[in-house]
Parts: structure tokens; sequence; C-alpha cells
């Protein structure tokens, strides 16, 4: 069975790019883009927060103006390019919805609150500067430096993740930082 995600009905290329003027209406629709996944998942009753939350209590305007910065196109490191930011799900059990809506909102650099009896998804983006320091804004002290613990640097990392070539099949890989290795130590 193929997963039904919804997604908004706008102006998208073949490759699922948003872009022109979008008319507030929705679809069902396959995604990738993170964004409508996430909306998917916070009215869905059959497997999201739908029995809480309505599409009334969802703020589509932010959602979008956020699924067009998912879609940019970026380069991917192999001469080739990709959407900024995409997310294939495996939903594998149960859990707390604000938990799993947390998780979607992370994969766009995005959290959650609750204002006005709607949910805002907000995110990460670029945007002009507010504030502009130079030597005008520093004391006689200085800046006021700090950071984390030595223990809460990682520099190695086993990773989880869903295997397509092998059938999404759990797989393991070890990923290591070996600059932060030869600093920090492992």
């Amino acid at each position: 069975m193929t997963p039904r995600w919804t997604a908004a009905v706008y102006a998208t290329s073949g490759a699922g790019t948003t872009g022109g003027i979008w008319d507030g209406t929705f679809k069902d629709a396959f995604t990738r883009n993170p964004v409508w996944e996430y909306r998917d998942l916070a009215i869905s009753t059959r497997y999201g927060a739908g029995s809480y939350l309505s599409a009334a209590s969802i703020n589509d305007d932010q959602l979008y103006i956020i699924s067009q910065l998912c879609d940019e196109m970026v380069d991917d490191g192999t001469g080739g390019t990709e959407p900024r930011y995409f997310c294939d799900v495996y939903l594998q059990g149960q859990e707390e919805v604000i938990k799993v809506l947390d998780n979607f909102a992370s994969a766009f650099r995005g959290l959650n609150y609750w204002s006005g009896g709607k949910v805002f998804a907000v995110a990460d983006v670029d945007e002009d500067p507010t504030a502009i320091f130079t030597n005008a804004n520093v004391n006689k002290k200085g800046f006021i430096y700090s950071g984390t613990g030595k223990k809460a640097r990682h520099t190695a990392a086993i990773v989880s993740w869903n295997d397509p070539s092998a059938g999404y099949r759990q797989a393991y890989e070890y990923v290591e930082h070996p600059a932060a290795i030869a600093t920090y130590g492992l």
C-alpha cells in the first residue's frame, strides 16, 4: 500500500519544487517535503493528531513559506542538486504526537508552538539582520564567551537508518569527525 500524504496544490515542476501563486487548496498526493508531512500528521485522524487538531488550527500560510525553503534546490555534494530538506518517513510505532510533530519540525530546522488556538511551525530561515555588533557595542569587559562541556561534544556517532537498497531494513553506520577526535578525543 502506497502511503498518502497531503500536499499543497500550487504551481510545481516535475521535481516537486514550489513556485507560482498558491490558491490555498490541498489535494492528496505523495510528497517528500517535511512541511506537508508535518501538516498531514497534525490533522490526520487515523495516525496523527486529527482528533485534537483540525485544518483550521494550522497556520498554512507560514507552512507554505517554510515549504518553499525546503523545496529550494541546493548542491548535493556530487555535482548535482537536491531539495534543501526532504523527508522519507517510515513510522514504526506509537509515540506521543507532540514528540512526533517536534521531530518533523526539526527536519526543516523548525519548532512548534501553540498560540491563539492555532499550531504554528517556525523555521530558521535567512532574514535580514536585526542587530549589528561593532566596537561601539562592546564595553570595557569585552564579550562574554560560553561553550559546552567536553563531555557534551560528540565526535562520533552510530547512526541507524532504513536502507532502501535492503528493503528498508534498519542499517547502522559509524560516522566520525576526525578533526574533532584529534582535538577532543573519541
